[in-house]
């Protein structure tokens, strides 16, 4: 497997450029780096996201992380300490940018890993986590790959199925959901000189490009908080597990929901540029 594409895994965290994110939060960086807010991201990302990686039984990739020079510099200092001390030092780029395309960085990020060589583009929010076999499971499939025919390139890996942590008004709940094409996990097989995971419609774009899809097992966990960057509410195909404690995938693939003290989140200072969101659209209205 020394041959494959290098895996590379990026994290937007609270990046003020483009990137398809419509939020009100995208336009306005008074709200995205109220302190508050931030707070919140923080302890997201690290009590979900990076331990997730943490967890990573193949820990052969690089974490890329995409943020903005316009971010505090505490919260920058901060950003540093978290993925040196989660993905260790040598194994994660950090990129203050400026406002432009998220595209743009993620082909600088390409080229520096691989010059014009395939990379395997993994995108993952900075609330969200991956399965801790995430990597194991993306390095099997793409071995049984043809990378001789370079027609097939770029190619799309999707993982439909996946848990929802719901950390919204103040309690927590867990549930499954499925969708086809869905962002979570969401990888992507190309060069600097053809599509990236930050140029594209997740929806779309593995239809025009070609996929691989993999049913098998959850392989994410979307989470559900009061900062989120889209009012993604609960719907009535999600099925809750009420016993998610003590869920033995839970427990045995996503071990930081067992160590994570998820009250502590709930205590946490609202922003002030946030409404508390809610987990039905009835609520929220």
């Amino acid at each position: 497997m020394e041959d494959l594409p290098k895996i590379l895994i990026t994290t937007r965290f609270s990046f003020f450029g483009l990137s398809g994110w419509k939020s009100e939060f995208s336009t306005n960086p008074d709200y995205l780096f109220d302190e508050n807010r931030l707070l919140q991201r923080f302890w997201l990302f690290e009590h979900i996201t990076l331990r997730s990686l943490a967890s990573q039984t193949d820990k052969d990739f690089h974490y890329f992380v995409l943020s903005s020079n316009m971010m505090p510099k505490w919260a920058q200092n901060k950003l540093e300490q978290l993925c040196r001390t989660y993905v260790g030092a040598g194994r994660y780029t950090i990129r203050f940018a400026r406002p432009a395309p998220a595209r743009r960085y993620q082909r600088l990020m390409q080229v520096e890993l691989a010059g014009d060589g395939l990379v395997t583009q993994v995108v993952l929010d900075d609330d969200d986590a991956l399965s801790n076999d995430f990597v194991e499971t993306l390095r099997i499939q793409i071995s049984e790959f043809d990378f001789s025919n370079e027609e097939m390139f770029p190619h799309f890996l999707t993982f439909p199925f996946g848990y929802v942590l719901g950390l919204r008004e103040d309690n927590t709940c867990v549930w499954t959901h499925g969708y086809k094409f869905i962002n979570l996990g969401l990888t992507l097989i190309g060069s600097r000189h053809q599509k990236n995971i930050f140029a594209i419609n997740h929806r779309n774009a593995p239809k025009i490009y070609g996929f691989t899809t993999q049913y098998d097992k959850p392989m994410y966990v979307r989470t559900l908080s009061n900062v989120n960057d889209s009012h993604v509410v609960v719907k009535d195909k999600w099925k809750e597990i009420e016993d998610w404690q003590t869920n033995e995938d839970i427990s045995l693939r996503f071990p930081f929901m067992r160590i994570s003290t998820f009250e502590d989140y709930h205590q946490l200072a609202k922003p002030k540029h946030d409404d508390p969101l809610s987990y039905t659209a009835e609520a929220a209205e």
